[in-house]
């Protein structure tokens, strides 16, 4: 039976045992307060700006001073104590405060938050663009980080927050919504968070609020007028994340969850609630993919948190449960593609320079960075349920869930958990996997098949480097009618194996289903944007013809993360000089131009237009190949009319890394695809030389 069908039988028809009900509903009941938090919050968008009022209930907690953060920016307007001010003292962030006694704590202040918003980012490394907190008519964003009310160094808090603003601007954050109004003239709302939490993010804007439920947990909406018709959409593909992931790893642990659009393009998971931007949320498969992303956060990361002294595992966790398991539950194909495309990524944009252990990533700031941290993180919890077993993996991510919500873990934790569930040691295989800044690097060789008394004996060597990774090696042999395969344990340098079989293999392939996280070889990884984005010897070369505008030309360069690349004019250039680069071609001529099997428009394009240097149409397109001069290195060809609209396609080309060929009309994307290289050392005919991969295109 298909591999996603088990899982579906075997996961999703369980009911969470009673076991992790009563753990999740005993730590709720026995997590008693220390301090009551009020925050009486009052946003005056047009002067971006908000008052507050905090009062803080001290009850039993014996202490002299209380030591707060709040935003350097803030002015402190009164600090009192039974209508007393008290003594205290506000520097570079930090207040603190001497008491008279456990009697509530009024802090009276107020603050400015005017952050540049950017309005054509040209990148996407930092999901917030830098942008901590802003408050203005158009949508107020305030990050938890920036202590935009004044934060205790303490979890156990009760917190009420009480907001009010001016017109048809709501706010959300965090919590219980236990009270919301609005007439047009003013809207006021009333949240409770009674769990931990290690900081309060807070967004408002002009919302339309829509409501639905899931089970016991509502579920929110708020959008922009202009994005109303997609609410009912989130709203209905949230109920079923949350059923599913409610079944995967028991109760959800927040009050609601609601669906957040922002004024500009983020996409953060939030205790509770995801924030996306207005241009994201409009993106197609962001409901289908990016959303389940966040809600699985909601156990991950959000629920149960990272300890960051190991780097952060959430992203690896949440992207195998969420984005591969999509692909799984659409085939068994989809998430082999899947997986796939991460190796191949990993091995275009990371380099012995940029390479890191997993443990050492904490949060996605570039592209080789998330790589690891989300592409390679990823791989190790597909090859640790390989390890373990369906039932195994799940249950225990399960119990993890139940035991340690809102309790910080690290990767040993999940070592020791994994440990005791299968009851063999597992500390080497998450050492060697999140230690280690090497990467396994297999090869198959002396290859033989011999026909015996019984059938046919395929004999042969895997090898990888040293020193070696402890590996589960899946080996495939088919024909046109059969299929065997076997597991071998590869834990040296190499490891001879035998296959007896009735029938004559025609193929023998290791690793068919790319269960194996590993660097792939050159001649495995086709040439896609990502080669030119990970490129660390990079030369650009402006051509003659359908040269893309100047503008569109930095844009680029600055998407790529490739900005200091030095741009030279292709008739200064050598084939001497080219040889020894990756090349990114801004236009073409007679001497530069691809030499590959091309999209038919693509072709046309370039065909057509040899000696003009418009063409009809708002056309442009990226082609991505080995360079023409040095088949080690990578070309890109960027083409276009010579329209300023290029500027926008050059800003979306970064995220389409994964593709070798992109073609626009008028703007709009009409065209990807992939063609993938056609030898790999893994997998081969059987007296027939090396095998191919098929090409691919959507």
């Amino acid at each position: 039976m298909a591999r996603a069908n088990r899982l579906k039988e075997s996961m999703l028809n369980k009911v969470p045992p009673l076991t992790i009900l009563f753990s999740l509903f005993t730590w709720v009941s026995l997590s008693f307060a220390a301090i009551d938090y009020h925050l009486d919050l009052r946003l005056q968008p047009a002067q971006q700006r908000l008052e507050a009022t905090a009062t803080i209930r001290l009850n039993d907690l014996e202490q002299q001073q209380l030591q707060l953060r709040l935003t350097p920016t803030a002015v402190v307007q009164f600090v009192r104590q039974d209508s007393t001010d008290l003594n205290y003292e506000f520097r570079h962030g930090q207040l603190v405060v001497t008491l008279k006694n456990n009697d509530p704590v009024l802090i009276g202040y107020a603050a400015r938050f005017n952050d540049p918003v950017p309005t054509t980012p040209t990148h996407t490394e930092n999901p917030g663009f830098g942008v901590s907190a802003t408050i203005s008519p158009k949508g107020t964003y305030l990050s938890a980080g920036i202590a935009w009310y004044p934060q205790l160094n303490e979890r156990r808090v009760h917190y009420t927050i009480h907001i009010s603003t001016p017109g048809r601007t709501e706010a959300i954050t965090s919590g219980e919504r236990l009270y919301r109004y609005h007439d047009g003239t003013y809207s006021i709302s009333t949240w409770k968070i009674d769990y931990p939490v290690r900081g309060l993010t807070l967004s408002a804007g002009p919302y339309q609020v829509f409501e639905d439920v899931s089970g016991s947990v509502p579920i929110y909406g708020y959008f922009y007028h202009d994005s109303a018709e997609l609410a009912l959409t989130y709203l209905k593909k949230s109920r079923y994340y949350l059923d599913l992931y409610e079944r995967l790893f028991g109760p959800y642990p927040f009050p609601h969850f609601a669906v957040v659009e922002n004024f500009f393009p983020t996409g953060f998971g939030l205790p509770g609630w995801t924030l996306l931007g207005s241009t994201v949320i409009r993106l197609p498969f962001v409901v289908t993919t990016s959303l389940g992303h966040e809600i699985a956060h909601s156990w991950w990361g959000n629920g149960v948190w990272v300890d960051f002294s190991q780097g952060n595992w959430s992203e690896g966790l949440t992207t195998y449960v969420a984005d591969h398991l999509y692909q799984e539950y659409s085939g068994e194909e989809d998430a082999r593609s899947y997986r796939l495309n991460h190796l191949m990524t990993y091995a275009a944009l990371t380099n012995a320079a940029n390479r890191f252990a997993v443990q050492e990533f904490m949060y996605r700031s570039d592209r080789p960075g998330q790589a690891i941290g989300y592409g390679k993180a990823m791989m190790i919890f597909h090859m640790l349920r390989h390890e373990v077993g369906d039932d195994i993996f799940w249950q225990t991510l399960q119990e993890i869930a139940a035991e340690k919500m809102f309790e910080q873990i690290n990767w040993d934790h999940f070592s020791e958990r994994f440990s005791v569930n299968t009851g063999r040691d597992m500390t080497p295989f998450f050492r060697q996997w999140i230690s280690r800044t090497d990467d396994p690097q297999m090869k198959l060789d002396d290859v033989s098949v011999h026909q015996t008394d019984t059938g046919w004996l395929t004999k042969g060597m895997l090898q990888q480097v040293s020193p070696p990774y402890q590996l589960r090696v899946q080996i495939r042999l088919v024909n046109d009618q059969h299929q065997h395969q076997e597991v071998v344990h590869l834990r040296d340098a190499e490891r001879e194996f035998s296959i007896s079989t009735p029938w004559r293999p025609k193929r023998i392939s290791i690793d068919p289903d790319v269960d194996l996280f590993r660097l792939m070889e050159a001649t495995e990884i086709p040439s896609t944007i990502a080669s030119i984005r990970g490129s660390n010897r990079l030369r650009a070369v402006v051509a003659s013809r359908l040269l893309p505008p100047p503008a569109a030309q930095q844009t680029l360069l600055a998407g790529l993360r490739q900005n200091r690349t030095p741009i030279v004019a292709a008739e200064r250039t050598s084939s001497d000089e080219l040889s020894r680069y990756d090349l990114l071609i801004f236009g073409v001529d007679d001497r530069l131009i691809p030499d590959v099997d091309l999209d038919a428009r693509l072709d046309r394009l370039l065909s057509e237009r040899k000696s003009v240097t418009t063409v009809a149409n708002e056309q442009a397109g990226i082609i991505v190949t080995r360079n023409p001069f040095n088949p080690e290195r990578h070309a890109a060809w960027f083409v276009s009319d010579g329209s300023e609209y290029a500027v926008s396609v050059a800003r979306r080309i970064p995220h389409y890394g994964r593709y070798g060929q992109l073609y626009f009309v008028n703007g709009v994307n009409e065209g990807r695809s992939l063609s993938l290289p056609l030898e790999t050392p893994l997998q081969i005919d059987l007296g027939h030389g090396n095998s191919s991969y098929p090409a691919t295109s959507d």
